[in-house]
């Protein structure tokens, strides 16, 4: 007797997976206009180390030296 498979089970997405996915779409459909905007959107958010708090600065720099897990 011969089992069929009739549907596939896939396994539930976190929010990252389907975050980096919708990116990745957005990437082939608006092509450099998109790329442009993703760089502001990441430059928005960075903060020189010098203008840190002393705490918040050692913390950093104690996360980025830590080894990182492999994924």
């Amino acid at each position: 007797m011969q089992h069929v498979l009739l549907f596939q089970v896939y396994m539930a997405k976190s929010r990252s997976q389907i975050q980096k996915e919708y990116r990745e779409r957005k990437k082939l459909k608006d092509g450099k206009n998109y790329l442009k905007k993703e760089s502001a959107r990441v430059i928005k958010y960075y903060v020189p180390a010098a203008e840190l708090p002393t705490k918040e600065r050692k913390k950093k720099k104690r996360k980025s030296k830590s080894p990182q897990p492999n994924t």
